[in-house]
């Protein structure tokens, strides 16, 4: 009980917008009853306030006023100091006996001193403070010897806490138009309690008081919509009534102790009553034609009655499943209209966080998890609040919360919010949030089975909100999940089941299987997300049933090597792309409902998949399928499917046979001599396909508004006539296939109207004549011809251009302007004059495949969105005087000049301007490097050093592109180099120094070649291409790559293939895509003391083909630090066996068996050698093999360029 003794500590003040009304909240009281000793944190009492605010409307914390009148110093009486008090004042009252009947008609604060001996007697008269105006406070007095000892008289929202009254009439009397109030913690000893009184008295708060001996501890008459909780009421003829139409009224987690009668309840209905505890009352219950509730449902439980003998031998919600659950198997009757259905069979503790098996309560979740008594199979029941904790559920219980809503875990931004670590616990109505930076998680389950996570919301937790990690055999159900990068991942994880969740607004994507197998994702709503459903990395049998996708910014459903999935009865609507195959076979696509995406359906090199009765239409490009190989387009699709209401006619291996009038879509697949004529198919993706397939016959068919018009891939003797190509983003795509014929078809499209390409001679020869129109222009492809002029007198307009298999041939003086992949088509011809030409708005303006002793001179191209001049398996050519303008929009394929194989080429005179990526050569072989480009050539104004076969030199500052091939000792320094395919290229170069350059907005920021014994220090390299990397480096060993920094690469920091015997040390890799460092079929390097710092990347570090690599330097060097790396550091020691932190992690950094890091550095700035013992490694030996000789201007990267280095203990 309270102790008249004790004062109440006031720790904050909550005031409501434009009133003065102060709730206060204090520390604890002190006491005992008989019962059990009454604690009551600050920590709930403000939580549980918290809840209840609402009901107060817009409160804030503010400060206390300072306008303050003391009695008895300024006003002898305290009525005279309220009388002279403005409103707002406070009155302040000192420790004294004060004889008065006090009215209080305005609002203001009456405090006084101390309960125990701030005492007003009101002298057995009327009531001690009538209360006549909102917004007023009273505490810390005691109040006596009147007929009530506080009435409130149309008075809302007052604040009345921490005052004795005794002896009385009634304690609190709450009398017409009292709303709104708050009384709490206050000891009442009077004949009756607290009054609520008449209709008009409603939604006040009753908390935390304790009541004896009275008539009726706390009584309703006609008053509704109250909350009545955690009172202690005893001794009393009834501890709580409800007469005369109270309804709606909430009492909780009172106890009602050794009353006549518990509850009275008399014509009144719908009131609740949960989690109180009626003990050694004469009878628990009163109730006179009344219904009401008496639980709150499963697993939240009812009320604890003394005098139930019911058993506890099952759980559940019809308490019909093995295991006790600390809720009687059978109900309390109280009569038979009321009955508690879920009995407690413990009292309800007064602690937020309850046992309900054994009846304790606790202060934190983790606390009640970790407690001994607590067993396997326990329900742990969570009072509504806010849990700052990161908790670990390690034993196999049922943890709770009473509403998911406001029952609250918060990680604060530190570390993962819920770790599961017990097979079968089940963890439901939580709201969790505010995880730390990645790698830390909303909720991570490792290694379990059989857990259930249900009806949680997971939100604003970074990177991972949800994680299965190795774990099966687990059910995630009606869940909300939000606004975090990956919503929900199942990695490694099989026979999981994914129900009935709701999935928004998560960045990447909402639903992420990376090698999962096995798995359900079924009825779940997945809407603005990136990807909705995205699965992965070799993830197989996986069912994806009725989810209803939409809103996605890129992918509603996607797999990339993924098999055997079973996708069946979603909705896939409002997405970039609805449902999108790359790489995966062996999947069923059975009765989805996809429309109004931007894509409907691609299967991108994706073969051997079955679709069945699926409904597309209204997408913007409703189907489509595209790959490369014949297996890739090898799918069972029948016309059952439906485009825009019309089928699907996917033919595959058939021949001689005529399509059908009325179709949504058509494919053929290796067949031979079909006929396709008539037909009017539109949006479409590839609107209609060749793949592999012959001697077929295309006319008269009219196909608009497609991505790709017609598609021909690899496919050989087919005639195309008079078909209408309208309004599609590209015309005809003619790729590896020969010997077609094309006759008067009319392409109109927006993108590039005809795109050919080809792997060899026989891939250009088709058959095109001038019939054929690009938006009226005629197609001009020459193949086999010699000896011709060709210009505008000659061809007035040209709508395409192409040479094939030609000699002595000279192209001048035209203006080609029509959108085409190329504006100009060289291949496999010879001795070609190009020039004083215009080329604009094709993808590439000048192509030229095997194309030799050729010239291209004085011509202008200009805006091409993928480059300028593009030279592949192309020798001895002269380009000269051409003037390249990219275009005007940031396109970052737009490549000035690009030689790929090919040499022996002349480049003089060339001016790049505004191009994406202004030079670029590359090829697999050394002769590929092989060419004459001087520094007369220039990338806005800035010239290009391609220097070959030289050596002892120093690139000049002025560079604009950097080629080093088949050079040696050369320096490359202070460098500002950006907008280029590689801002510095090394080919079979050796001991140059790349040092202090900037490298930014190059599509590969240093790429290499057989190259060796280089050092590459101290530069910057920073944004390249979303699809390349920062170093990218091929066969390439014995170099130094230090003191680097290289960030927000698109792939990776580092990628080496193929290299061996480097040194990869003290570089910053931060925010790369995919990997800080990958290394293909690479070993023997040694990389240290570097921080990897990509928390979004995939990893920090991939290793693949082979290899073994060396990622420390041993004890107590270290490796590297590693954002991804999730160990502690509590040990110490080589062998971290010994107590005491040392900087190190006390596990590897685990890339795979064959590479780790075993000693990973906590932070990027490396071990704390503060605590090692030097003194045990003092005679050690360093063998120091250089690899160069040290350039003095390095002298702290010395003690990282050894090799050998050795310790030995002493």
């Amino acid at each position: 009980m309270l102790s008249s003794g004790v004062k109440c500590v006031r720790i904050a003040a909550i005031e409501v917008f434009s009133i003065n009304l102060k709730f206060f909240i204090y520390d604890y009281f002190l006491g005992e009853t008989d019962m059990f000793r009454r604690l009551i944190s600050k920590t709930m009492l403000l939580l549980f306030l918290l809840n209840l605010l609402p009901l107060m409307y817009d409160i804030k914390l503010v400060k206390m006023e300072s306008l303050t009148i003391i009695v008895p110093d300024d006003y002898p009486t305290i009525q005279e100091a309220i009388n002279a008090a403005a409103g707002g004042y406070t009155v302040y009252v000192r420790a004294g006996v004060y004889h008065e009947n006090i009215v209080i008609n305005k609002t203001l604060s009456l405090i006084g001193e101390n309960m125990a001996n701030t005492s007003i007697s009101g002298g057995g008269l009327d009531n001690v403070i009538y209360i006549n105006a909102d917004h007023v406070s009273v505490k810390g007095f005691t109040i006596l010897y009147a007929n009530s000892g506080i009435k409130l008289d149309s008075a809302s929202r007052c604040n009345l806490s921490c005052n004795r009254i005794y002896n009385t009439m009634n304690g609190v009397f709450l009398y017409y138009n009292a709303t709104f109030n708050f009384i709490s913690e206050s000891i009442i000893e009077s004949q009756g309690g607290i009054l609520l009184e008449t209709s008009s008295v409603n939604n006040n708060i009753i908390f935390g008081n304790e009541i004896y001996s009275t008539a009726a501890g706390i009584m309703l008459t006609e008053s509704s919509h109250n909350v009545i909780v955690r009172n202690y009421i005893t001794g009393s003829y009834f501890g709580v009534v409800a007469q005369l139409s109270s309804n709606n009224n909430v009492f909780v987690a009172n106890n009602l102790y050794n009353n006549n009668v518990g509850i009275g309840v008399a014509e009144s209905f719908n009131n609740e009553f949960y989690h109180n505890n009626l003990i050694g009352n004469s009878l628990h219950v009163d109730s006179y034609s009344s219904t009401n509730i008496w639980d709150a449902g499963y697993p939240n439980g009812g009320n604890y009655w003394s005098d139930y003998v019911g058993v506890d031998l099952c759980n559940g919600v019809f308490q019909n499943e093995t295991g006790s659950d600390g809720i009687g198997d059978s109900a309390y009757i109280i009569d038979n209209y009321n009955k508690d259905r879920y009995p407690l069979m413990h009292a309800w503790a007064p602690f937020p966080v309850h046992n309900l098996n054994i009846g304790v309560g606790y202060q934190t979740i983790q606390d009640a998890i970790n407690a001994n008594e607590t067993m396997n199979g326990h329900f742990i029941f969570v009072e509504k609040g806010v849990y700052h904790e990161n908790i670990i559920v390690n034993k196999s219980i049922n943890l709770v919360g009473e509403n998911k809503e406001n029952t609250i875990i918060d990680g604060d931004g530190v570390g993962t919010v819920v770790q599961i670590k017990a097979n079968g616990a089940i963890f439901e109505r939580f709201t969790i949030q505010n995880c730390g930076e990645y790698p830390y998680k909303g909720i991570h389950l490792n290694n379990v089975s059989n857990v259930t996570l249900k009806e949680n919301i997971i939100q604003n937790c970074g990177f991972h909100a949800v994680v299965f990690d190795n774990s099966s055999y687990n059910n995630f159900i009606n869940n909300h999940v939000s606004n975090s990068q990956r919503g929900v991942v199942l990695d490694n994880a099989s026979f999981n089941s994914l129900l009935n969740n709701t999935i928004m607004n998560n960045s990447q994507c909402g639903i992420y299987l990376c090698s999962a197998t096995s798995n359900s994702i079924e009825n779940n709503t997945l809407s603005n997300n990136g990807h909705g459903i995205y699965l992965i990395e070799n993830s197989s049998h996986n069912n994806i049933i009725s989810n209803f996708v939409l809103n996605n910014t890129l992918w509603g459903i996607g797999l990339e090597r993924a098999s055997y999935t079973n996708i069946l009865q979603n909705i896939v609507t409002h997405n970039k792309d609805g449902v999108h195959l790359v790489f995966s076979r062996d999947n069923k696509l059975l009765e989805n409902a996809i429309m109004e995406n931007w894509l409907g359906m691609r299967l991108e090199s994706s073969g051997e998949n079955m679709l069945r009765s699926n409904q597309i239409y209204n997408n913007t490009f409703n189907f489509g399928v595209d790959g490369h190989e014949l297996l890739e387009f090898v799918n069972d699709i029948d016309s059952s499917n439906f485009v825009n209401g019309k089928p699907v006619y996917y033919f595959v291996n058939q021949s001689y046979t005529t399509i059908p009038s009325e179709v949504g879509y058509v494919a053929l697949i290796n067949c031979s001599n079909i006929v396709v004529y008539g037909l009017n198919i539109t949006n479409a993706w590839n609107g209609l396909l060749l793949a592999f397939t012959n001697d077929s016959f295309i006319a008269n068919n009219v196909i608009s508004n497609s991505e790709m018009s017609i598609n021909i891939y690899s496919s050989h003797r087919n005639t195309l006539i008079d078909n209408r190509l309208n309004n599609g983003n590209h015309g005809i795509f003619l790729q590896y296939s020969t010997n077609n014929a094309f006759r008067r078809n009319d392409i109109n499209c927006t993108g590039w109207s005809l795109y050919i390409t080809g792997n060899e001679l026989q891939d250009f020869i088709n058959d095109i004549d001038t019939s054929n129109k690009i938006n009226g222009k005629p197609i001009c492809y020459l193949v086999n011809k010699k000896d011709l002029i060709i210009n505008p007198s000659v061809f007035p307009s040209v709508g395409y251009l192409g040479i094939v298999n030609s000699t002595n041939i000279e192209v001048t003086d035209f203006n080609l302007t029509t959108k085409n992949n190329e504006g100009v088509l060289l291949a496999y011809s010879s001795n070609v004059t190009i020039t004083n030409n215009f080329i604009a708005s094709s993808a590439i303006g000048i192509v030229a495949v095997n194309l030799t002793e050729s010239l291209i001179s004085n011509n202008e191209i200009s805006g091409c969105l993928h480059g300028g001049i593009s030279l592949s398996q192309s020798h001895n050519n002269t380009i000269l005087n051409n003037y390249i303008h990219g275009p005007a929009q940031a396109i970052t394929e737009s490549k000035g000049i690009n030689l790929v194989d090919s040499s022996g080429n002349v480049l003089r005179n060339n001016t790049l301007v505004v191009c994406a990526y202004g030079f670029s050569v590359w090829s697999y072989y050394f002769q590929g490097f092989l060419n004459d480009v001087d520094d007369s050539n220039t990338i806005n104004g800035k010239p290009i050093y391609y220097w070959v076969n030289q050596q002892g030199n120093q690139v000049p500052a002025d560079a604009a592109y950097v080629a080093l091939v088949n050079c040696t000792n050369i320096v490359v320094q202070d460098l500002n180099l950006t907008g280029n395919d590689q801002g510095i290229l090394l080919a079979w170069t050796n001991k140059c120094n790349v040092t202090n350059n900037i490298l930014i907005n190059n599509r590969v920021g240093i790429q290499a070649i057989n190259s060796k014994e280089n050092l590459i220090i101290d530069n910057y390299i920073k944004g390249n291409h979303q699809y390349n990397f920062g170093i990218d480096a091929w066969w390439f060993n014995e170099n130094i790559i230090a003191n680097n920094t290289i960030e927000e690469n698109g792939l990776d920091g580092i990628h080496f293939v193929g290299s061996a015997g480097n040194l990869i040390t003290k570089n910053i890799l931060r925010n790369n895509d995919r990997y800080d460092i990958l290394l293909s079929g690479s070993s023997e390097n040694r990389i240290h003391h570097n921080s990897l710092i990509s928390p979004n990347a995939l990893s920090n570090a991939h290793v693949e083909f082979g290899g073994i690599n060396y990622w420390d330097d041993g004890y107590p060097s270290g490796g590297n630090y590693w954002s991804g790396y999730t160990g502690v550091d509590e040990k110490r020691g080589p062998n971290q066996n010994f107590d005491g932190s040392d900087g190190i992690g006390d596990t590897p950094y685990v890339i795979n068996d064959y590479n780790q890091d075993r000693y990973p550095w906590m932070t990027p700035s490396g071990p704390n050698a503060s605590w090692i013992e030097w003194n045990h490694y003092h005679n050690y030996t360093e063998i120091v093999d250089l690899l160069l000789i040290l350039n003095e201007t390095y002298p702290d990267l010395v003690d990282v360029f050894s090799i050998g280095k050795s310790w030995q203990n002493q």
